[in-house]
Protein backbone atom coordinates (compact mmCIF):
# COMPACT_ATOMS: atom_id res chain seq x y z
CA UNK A 1 0.00 0.00 0.00
CA UNK A 2 1.35 3.72 -0.80
CA UNK A 3 1.01 6.87 0.73
CA UNK A 4 -1.51 9.33 -1.01
CA UNK A 5 -2.32 12.90 0.00
CA UNK A 6 -4.96 15.03 -1.15
CA UNK A 7 -3.94 17.93 -2.93
CA UNK A 8 -7.00 19.37 -2.91
CA UNK A 9 -7.22 19.63 0.70
CA UNK A 10 -3.58 21.29 0.53
CA UNK A 11 -4.78 23.97 -1.78
CA UNK A 12 -7.26 24.54 0.90
CA UNK A 13 -5.45 24.90 3.86
CA UNK A 14 -2.34 26.73 1.88
CA UNK A 15 -5.06 29.22 0.80
CA UNK A 16 -4.85 28.52 -3.01
CA UNK A 17 -7.77 28.30 -4.88
CA UNK A 18 -9.38 25.02 -5.82
CA UNK A 19 -8.65 24.88 -9.39
CA UNK A 20 -6.28 22.22 -10.89
CA UNK A 21 -3.16 22.15 -8.85
CA UNK A 22 -0.14 23.65 -10.38
CA UNK A 23 2.75 21.25 -11.00
CA UNK A 24 5.11 22.14 -8.43
CA UNK A 25 2.57 21.38 -6.03
CA UNK A 26 2.87 17.76 -7.23
CA UNK A 27 6.57 17.65 -6.97
CA UNK A 28 6.23 19.05 -2.92
CA UNK A 29 4.03 16.15 -2.12
CA UNK A 30 6.00 13.89 -3.95
CA UNK A 31 9.37 15.37 -1.62
CA UNK A 32 7.05 14.71 1.37
CA UNK A 33 5.92 11.29 0.82
CA UNK A 34 9.14 9.36 0.96
CA UNK A 35 9.68 11.37 4.81
CA UNK A 36 6.15 10.27 5.83
CA UNK A 37 6.63 6.68 5.13
CA UNK A 38 9.37 6.60 6.98
CA UNK A 39 7.76 9.03 10.07
CA UNK A 40 4.24 7.86 9.92
CA UNK A 41 3.18 4.35 11.17
CA UNK A 42 1.43 2.73 7.96
CA UNK A 43 -1.00 1.42 9.75
CA UNK A 44 -1.96 5.06 9.98
CA UNK A 45 -1.85 6.40 6.72
CA UNK A 46 -5.37 6.00 6.59
CA UNK A 47 -6.56 7.77 9.52
CA UNK A 48 -8.24 11.66 8.66
CA UNK A 49 -6.46 12.68 11.63
CA UNK A 50 -2.77 11.73 10.82
CA UNK A 51 -3.76 12.39 6.99
CA UNK A 52 -5.05 16.08 7.52
CA UNK A 53 -1.64 16.15 9.87
CA UNK A 54 0.23 15.48 6.64
CA UNK A 55 -1.58 17.92 4.28
CA UNK A 56 -1.01 20.21 7.09
CA UNK A 57 3.03 19.85 7.08
CA UNK A 58 3.23 20.58 3.02
CA UNK A 59 0.76 23.36 3.29
CA UNK A 60 3.07 24.98 5.41
CA UNK A 61 6.05 24.31 3.28
CA UNK A 62 3.99 25.51 0.53
CA UNK A 63 2.70 29.01 2.11
CA UNK A 64 6.68 29.38 3.42
CA UNK A 65 8.30 28.64 0.29
CA UNK A 66 5.61 31.48 -1.42
CA UNK A 67 6.22 33.85 1.41
CA UNK A 68 9.95 33.24 0.37
CA UNK A 69 9.63 33.58 -2.79
CA UNK A 70 11.91 37.30 -4.03
CA UNK A 71 9.43 40.37 -3.87
CA UNK A 72 6.47 38.23 -1.85
CA UNK A 73 7.34 40.03 1.47
CA UNK A 74 8.31 43.57 0.11
CA UNK A 75 6.49 46.57 1.35
CA UNK A 76 4.81 48.08 -1.23
CA UNK A 77 3.18 51.72 -1.32
CA UNK A 78 0.16 52.81 -3.02
CA UNK A 79 -1.49 56.12 -2.88
CA UNK A 80 0.64 57.17 0.21
CA UNK A 81 -0.31 53.99 2.06
CA UNK A 82 2.45 51.24 3.01
CA UNK A 83 1.21 48.01 2.64
CA UNK A 84 3.32 45.14 4.44
CA UNK A 85 2.48 41.93 4.04
CA UNK A 86 2.43 39.22 6.94
CA UNK A 87 5.83 37.63 7.65
CA UNK A 88 4.73 35.56 10.48
CA UNK A 89 7.69 34.77 13.13
CA UNK A 90 9.29 31.92 12.17
CA UNK A 91 10.40 32.53 7.66
CA UNK A 92 10.69 28.50 7.32
CA UNK A 93 6.44 28.00 8.92
CA UNK A 94 4.88 31.78 8.99
CA UNK A 95 1.27 30.40 9.49
CA UNK A 96 2.60 27.41 11.79
CA UNK A 97 0.76 24.95 9.74
CA UNK A 98 4.10 22.64 9.80
CA UNK A 99 4.19 22.42 13.59
CA UNK A 100 0.70 22.19 14.05
CA UNK A 101 0.91 19.35 11.33
CA UNK A 102 3.70 17.30 13.64
CA UNK A 103 1.93 18.10 16.76
CA UNK A 104 -1.00 16.51 15.09
CA UNK A 105 0.74 13.57 13.79
CA UNK A 106 2.89 12.85 16.88
CA UNK A 107 0.66 9.66 18.16
CA UNK A 108 1.44 7.89 14.71
CA UNK A 109 4.80 8.60 14.56
CA UNK A 110 7.90 5.78 14.56
CA UNK A 111 10.07 6.22 16.83
CA UNK A 112 13.34 7.58 15.45
CA UNK A 113 16.34 4.94 16.15
CA UNK A 114 18.46 8.08 16.00
CA UNK A 115 17.39 9.34 18.86
CA UNK A 116 19.02 8.11 22.38
CA UNK A 117 17.28 5.90 24.64
CA UNK A 118 15.10 7.99 27.54
CA UNK A 119 16.74 7.40 30.76
CA UNK A 120 15.46 5.44 32.98
CA UNK A 121 15.35 6.75 36.77
CA UNK A 122 14.84 4.01 40.05
CA UNK A 123 14.04 5.67 43.28
CA UNK A 124 14.58 3.53 46.05
CA UNK A 125 12.75 4.92 49.60
CA UNK A 126 13.78 3.52 52.89
CA UNK A 127 12.38 5.20 55.57
CA UNK A 128 14.64 6.57 58.18
CA UNK A 129 15.04 4.69 61.72
CA UNK A 130 15.10 7.33 64.15
CA UNK A 131 16.56 6.47 67.65
CA UNK A 132 16.11 8.35 70.53
CA UNK A 133 19.20 8.79 72.69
Amino acid sequence: MSLTLPVTTIQLLAGEDDGPPEPSLNDLVSLWIPIFELRIRSESWTDPRAILGMCEVVAGERTGRRLRSPGAADDSVQSGVVVRPFRGEDPLDPFGLSARGWERLEPFTVPDPQSPPAPTVSVVWEPESHQEG
